[in-house]
């Protein structure tokens, strides 16, 4: 799994993290199937620079795609 990052933005009491994830899935027959999707990290501060809350979001249809795709891929290996 791995992670690409685009871009961060920051302000007195919180950052946000513009990222893709990235991974490469294998199927019970060992063919690799790459994955990535987008998500953004939304993070807060306390008055003390200490993170008071964190959320993830991520771009459900892209994820759900690319999973879907991956899995008709395996699936599909070996029909005619």
């Amino acid at each position: 799994m791995g992670f690409d990052i685009y871009r961060v933005i920051v302000g007195d009491r919180h950052w946000v993290l513009d990222w893709a994830l990235t991974a490469v899935l294998t199927d019970p027959d060992g063919d690799r199937r790459p994955i990535r999707f987008d998500c953004l990290d939304v993070v807060t501060l306390d008055d003390n620079g200490l993170v008071e809350r964190k959320d993830t979001f991520i771009d459900l249809p892209q994820a759900q795609a690319a999973l879907t795709a991956a899995a008709a891929a395996a699936g599909s290996r070996g029909r005619s």
